[in-house]
């Protein structure tokens, strides 16, 4: 029995990776399991929710999707842990697979979805979702910003890094296809969509102090980033 888990980042072509994964659980008789609320406040019933259904989990092939509204991988790393023991203590696997992108590309990508049309507003986005990777890695949505990225929780960041069994990079998204039939062990699953990920028309445009805004407050997404090319390239 194989459990994927896909933890899912805004604005890295993850719906497109989702819509995918919940066909495939369609086409191959899987169990799909969606942690997503629209509410960016993570509520004491999806609390319970996610430890409640992680616990029943282990009867059958299944694909989970986490995202919005639910606790991110620092709450989530222990129940993440133990479900990964007890499909082991009957030899069975969880693989935890998730998509990144450059940062500045990544903010471009969410300054036009939030239509920010004037200059306020794009500085705004900026220095609200500084290390936005990394903090939704850490705290999902719920990021709290007076939780300051020191080393204490960098080091619980790169512990989290390294149970992910396959992160790729959104501009090698058509790759999860590959790795998905390796671990199921099917030559024949479904193919992935027309990818038009990286073809969208932007209407804003940024400028290069934009940019520099976008370094500014994006240090350790873009060290993170470059870290993980380095190892995957």
């Amino acid at each position: 029995m194989t459990v994927i888990y896909f933890y899912h980042i805004p604005k890295t072509g993850g719906s497109y990776v989702n819509k995918y994964l919940k066909n495939l659980s369609k086409s191959l008789n899987m169990q799909y399991v969606s942690f997503y609320d629209t509410s960016s406040i993570i509520s004491k019933e999806n609390i319970n929710h996610y430890i409640t259904t992680l616990s029943t989990i282990g009867n059958k092939d299944t694909i989970i999707h986490h995202h919005h509204g639910y606790p991110g991988m620092k709450f989530a790393k222990i129940y993440i842990e133990a479900l990964q023991q007890k499909l082991k203590e009957m030899n069975n696997n969880l693989y935890l697979i998730t998509v990144v992108r450059d940062p500045v590309r990544r903010t471009y990508s969410g300054i036009n979805y939030n239509k920010c049309i004037n200059q306020n507003a794009i500085d705004n986005y900026i220095k609200n979702k500084s290390n936005y990777i990394i903090r939704y890695i850490l705290y999902n949505k719920n990021y709290v910003y007076n939780n300051i990225l020191d080393e204490k929780e960098m080091i619980l960041f790169d512990s989290i890094v390294k149970m992910f069994d396959y992160m790729v990079d959104i501009n090698k998204i058509s790759t999860i296809r590959d790795y998905l039939s390796f671990i199921l062990q099917k030559k024949n699953i479904i193919q992935m969509p027309p990818n038009k990920i990286n073809k969208t028309n932007y209407i804003i445009t940024l400028k290069q102090n934009d940019i520099n805004l976008i370094n500014k407050y994006n240090k350790l997404d873009i060290l993170f980033y470059r870290r993980f090319l380095l190892k995957y390239k």
